[in-house]
């Protein structure tokens, strides 16, 4: 990460990287483990994440697509208007749905 002042004072406080610190990274690269990554820019406007069972990649609320293996999202506004793949393998269209398909039970940093 690039430009923290917040973390240089308090290195060993979990809470204090989550909330703070991106409000000042103007780039940020988070890698778990070789098939982990996580990578923003611009205050984390843009993000993206690759895992061996998801991809994500969001432009702030504007536009943001997320894959799974059985399933798929690319939505515009939030939620306000996209397309779902269902485990089916159809596309469907879809409006005023704004929750992600990630799994509620992932740890998300």
């Amino acid at each position: 990460q690039i430009l923290s002042p917040v973390e240089v004072w308090l290195p060993n406080s979990e809470n204090t990287r989550l909330l703070w610190s991106p409000l000042f990274a103007l780039y940020r690269y988070d890698q778990r483990d070789p098939h982990h990554t996580r990578t923003s820019l611009l205050f984390d406007f843009i993000t993206w994440r690759r895992e061996p069972t998801r991809h994500e990649f969001h432009l702030g609320p504007i536009f943001s697509t997320e894959t799974t293996p059985k399933t798929g999202r690319i939505a515009f506004a939030g939620g306000l208007l996209g397309v779902k793949r269902s485990s089916n393998g159809g596309w469907h269209p879809f409006w005023f749905d704004f929750s992600p398909i990630r799994d509620k039970t992932s740890s998300d940093r």
